[in-house]
């Protein structure tokens, strides 16, 4: 499964053009058995200071959700996006996150200035008395089909 994510993000030949048409440079030694933590952790490095950082991965972050809404469009709208136009669409949407992001902040703090500190997340079961139920799914409406997980 995590391979085929990354096939679907990254190596697939529509997801090539996107990357491509970004000029982001994401897809440089990028393997083909890689998994998406293993692609991120690679992205985290690539920009040097925390501005261009920050710019960078909203961009990508973008990028691989107009990925997967072409996909879902394709899958359950039989509708087919042009590369540009997923390209675009990243773009826009990155631009908005950048100016909410800069209109939350302080006018002493810069973008540069915010410090982003990973954490690390391990699943842990529930208490005994709570039942827990994680799910997704996809529904085609003119099949009245789905799948979920």
């Amino acid at each position: 499964m995590k391979v085929v994510t990354c096939q679907m993000l990254f190596t697939c030949p529509f997801a090539t053009t996107v990357w491509l048409g970004s000029h982001l440079q994401v897809l440089e030694g990028l393997g083909e058995d890689e998994c998406l933590k293993e692609v991120w952790m690679n992205l985290e490095n690539k920009p040097s200071d925390q501005c261009a950082q920050v710019k960078f991965l909203s961009k990508v972050s973008w990028l691989m959700w107009a990925l997967c809404q072409s996909r879902n469009a394709m899958i359950f709208r039989e509708t087919s996006d042009d590369p540009g136009e997923v390209v675009s669409k990243a773009t826009e949407l990155q631009a908005e996150f950048l100016r909410a992001r800069h209109r939350s902040q302080p006018a002493h703090q810069s973008l540069a200035a915010t410090t982003v500190t990973p954490t690390l997340s391990v699943w842990s079961p529930p208490p005994a008395n709570v039942f827990k139920l994680n799910f997704d799914g996809a529904f085609h409406e003119a099949t009245s089909t789905g799948w979920g997980q």
